[in-house]
Protein backbone atom coordinates (compact mmCIF):
# COMPACT_ATOMS: atom_id res chain seq x y z
CA UNK A 1 0.00 0.00 0.00
CA UNK A 2 1.23 3.29 -0.89
CA UNK A 3 0.63 6.12 1.43
CA UNK A 4 -0.03 9.58 -0.55
CA UNK A 5 -0.06 13.24 1.65
CA UNK A 6 -3.30 15.31 1.16
CA UNK A 7 -0.80 18.24 1.06
CA UNK A 8 2.96 18.21 -0.21
CA UNK A 9 4.79 20.94 -0.24
CA UNK A 10 8.10 20.25 -1.86
CA UNK A 11 9.91 24.52 -1.86
CA UNK A 12 14.11 24.82 -2.85
CA UNK A 13 14.28 28.19 -2.33
CA UNK A 14 14.85 30.85 0.95
CA UNK A 15 12.66 32.37 3.00
CA UNK A 16 9.30 30.63 4.77
CA UNK A 17 7.97 27.58 3.30
CA UNK A 18 4.27 28.06 4.34
CA UNK A 19 2.33 30.93 6.04
CA UNK A 20 -1.11 30.99 7.95
CA UNK A 21 -2.95 34.44 7.65
CA UNK A 22 -5.88 35.43 9.46
CA UNK A 23 -7.33 38.55 7.69
CA UNK A 24 -3.52 39.86 6.32
CA UNK A 25 -2.23 39.26 9.79
CA UNK A 26 0.54 36.20 9.93
CA UNK A 27 -0.37 33.56 12.52
CA UNK A 28 1.40 30.24 11.69
CA UNK A 29 4.56 30.35 9.60
CA UNK A 30 6.55 26.87 8.47
CA UNK A 31 9.74 28.61 8.66
CA UNK A 32 12.91 27.42 5.90
CA UNK A 33 14.55 25.61 9.09
CA UNK A 34 11.94 23.59 10.28
CA UNK A 35 10.73 25.82 13.04
CA UNK A 36 6.71 26.24 13.34
CA UNK A 37 6.43 29.38 14.38
CA UNK A 38 3.14 30.65 16.20
CA UNK A 39 3.04 34.73 15.57
CA UNK A 40 2.11 36.50 18.97
CA UNK A 41 -1.66 37.62 18.71
CA UNK A 42 -3.83 40.06 20.76
CA UNK A 43 -3.17 37.31 23.68
CA UNK A 44 0.38 37.91 23.62
CA UNK A 45 1.17 34.46 23.61
CA UNK A 46 3.25 32.20 20.83
CA UNK A 47 5.43 28.85 20.68
CA UNK A 48 7.99 27.70 18.26
CA UNK A 49 8.29 24.48 17.89
CA UNK A 50 12.07 23.93 16.68
CA UNK A 51 13.66 21.50 14.15
CA UNK A 52 16.39 19.36 16.44
CA UNK A 53 19.42 21.15 16.93
CA UNK A 54 18.37 24.50 15.37
CA UNK A 55 18.81 26.32 18.58
CA UNK A 56 19.08 23.81 20.86
CA UNK A 57 15.34 23.64 21.95
CA UNK A 58 12.79 20.87 20.73
CA UNK A 59 9.76 23.43 22.72
CA UNK A 60 9.76 27.07 23.67
CA UNK A 61 6.76 28.80 24.56
CA UNK A 62 7.15 32.61 24.48
CA UNK A 63 5.52 35.65 25.86
CA UNK A 64 5.47 38.69 23.27
CA UNK A 65 8.80 37.29 22.00
CA UNK A 66 10.45 36.46 25.62
CA UNK A 67 11.01 32.92 26.19
CA UNK A 68 9.09 31.17 28.84
CA UNK A 69 9.42 27.65 28.97
CA UNK A 70 12.12 25.52 27.11
CA UNK A 71 12.42 22.37 26.23
CA UNK A 72 15.91 21.80 24.77
CA UNK A 73 17.47 18.52 22.84
CA UNK A 74 19.21 16.36 25.84
CA UNK A 75 15.55 16.60 27.30
CA UNK A 76 15.81 19.44 29.81
CA UNK A 77 13.13 21.70 30.75
CA UNK A 78 13.39 25.48 31.58
CA UNK A 79 11.01 27.43 32.95
CA UNK A 80 11.62 31.05 33.21
CA UNK A 81 9.33 33.37 35.04
CA UNK A 82 9.40 37.34 35.74
CA UNK A 83 5.76 37.32 36.86
CA UNK A 84 5.69 39.29 40.84
CA UNK A 85 1.63 38.63 40.04
CA UNK A 86 2.02 34.67 40.79
CA UNK A 87 3.58 31.69 41.46
CA UNK A 88 6.32 30.24 38.53
CA UNK A 89 4.69 27.07 38.48
CA UNK A 90 1.82 25.83 39.25
CA UNK A 91 1.20 21.72 39.54
CA UNK A 92 -2.38 20.79 39.43
CA UNK A 93 -3.67 17.16 39.70
CA UNK A 94 -7.73 16.25 39.59
CA UNK A 95 -7.27 12.93 39.09
CA UNK A 96 -6.11 10.31 42.04
CA UNK A 97 -2.57 10.10 40.57
CA UNK A 98 0.37 11.25 42.21
CA UNK A 99 0.83 14.87 41.81
CA UNK A 100 4.75 14.54 41.55
CA UNK A 101 7.28 12.39 41.17
CA UNK A 102 11.20 13.39 41.11
CA UNK A 103 13.83 11.15 39.11
CA UNK A 104 17.46 10.32 39.37
CA UNK A 105 17.78 8.47 36.35
CA UNK A 106 15.51 5.53 36.73
CA UNK A 107 15.71 6.28 40.73
CA UNK A 108 12.48 7.72 42.56
CA UNK A 109 14.02 10.25 45.01
CA UNK A 110 10.40 12.22 45.86
CA UNK A 111 7.46 11.67 46.08
CA UNK A 112 4.24 14.12 46.26
CA UNK A 113 1.28 11.48 46.29
CA UNK A 114 -2.77 12.58 45.94
CA UNK A 115 -3.78 14.02 49.20
CA UNK A 116 -0.46 15.78 49.49
CA UNK A 117 1.71 13.31 51.65
CA UNK A 118 5.77 13.70 50.27
CA UNK A 119 8.27 11.30 50.10
CA UNK A 120 11.93 11.76 50.03
CA UNK A 121 13.46 8.23 49.57
CA UNK A 122 10.01 6.76 49.48
CA UNK A 123 7.56 6.24 47.35
CA UNK A 124 4.49 5.62 49.35
CA UNK A 125 4.85 7.99 52.07
CA UNK A 126 2.64 7.58 55.11
CA UNK A 127 2.83 11.40 57.16
CA UNK A 128 2.32 14.68 55.69
CA UNK A 129 6.38 14.69 55.34
CA UNK A 130 8.32 11.11 55.69
CA UNK A 131 12.40 11.32 54.74
CA UNK A 132 13.76 7.61 54.81
CA UNK A 133 17.01 6.23 54.03
CA UNK A 134 19.56 3.37 55.60
CA UNK A 135 22.64 5.18 54.99
CA UNK A 136 22.39 8.87 55.68
CA UNK A 137 20.98 11.33 58.30
CA UNK A 138 17.15 11.73 57.29
CA UNK A 139 16.67 15.03 58.57
CA UNK A 140 18.88 18.39 59.21
CA UNK A 141 18.50 21.43 60.43
CA UNK A 142 20.17 24.40 60.19
CA UNK A 143 20.37 27.76 62.16
CA UNK A 144 22.29 30.48 60.31
CA UNK A 145 22.65 32.94 62.77
CA UNK A 146 24.18 30.84 65.24
CA UNK A 147 27.62 30.48 66.33
CA UNK A 148 30.27 28.59 64.05
CA UNK A 149 29.89 24.95 64.32
CA UNK A 150 26.86 24.81 66.31
CA UNK A 151 24.37 25.36 63.53
CA UNK A 152 23.60 22.10 62.17
CA UNK A 153 21.37 19.72 64.29
CA UNK A 154 21.03 16.23 63.09
CA UNK A 155 18.42 13.69 63.34
CA UNK A 156 18.49 10.04 62.40
CA UNK A 157 16.73 6.67 63.14
CA UNK A 158 19.13 3.57 63.00
CA UNK A 159 18.43 0.41 64.85
CA UNK A 160 15.26 1.26 65.83
CA UNK A 161 16.77 4.13 67.43
CA UNK A 162 16.53 8.01 67.34
CA UNK A 163 19.71 10.00 66.95
CA UNK A 164 20.28 13.88 67.78
CA UNK A 165 23.43 14.90 66.76
CA UNK A 166 25.32 18.42 65.98
CA UNK A 167 27.95 19.08 62.99
CA UNK A 168 30.30 20.90 62.31
CA UNK A 169 30.06 23.71 59.41
CA UNK A 170 32.30 22.34 57.12
CA UNK A 171 30.63 19.07 57.74
CA UNK A 172 27.43 20.66 56.89
CA UNK A 173 28.46 22.36 53.66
Amino acid sequence: TTVTAAILVNYDGTGNIVQILDNGVTRYTLADNGNIIQTASTTGYAYVLNQAGTNGSLLEVQDEGVSRFTINDLGVTNLIASSTAGAALTIRQDETGDILNLFDGATEVLAVLDGGNVGIGTTTPYWNLQIASSTKTQFALSDMSASANLKHWLFSSMGGSLYISTSSDAYAT
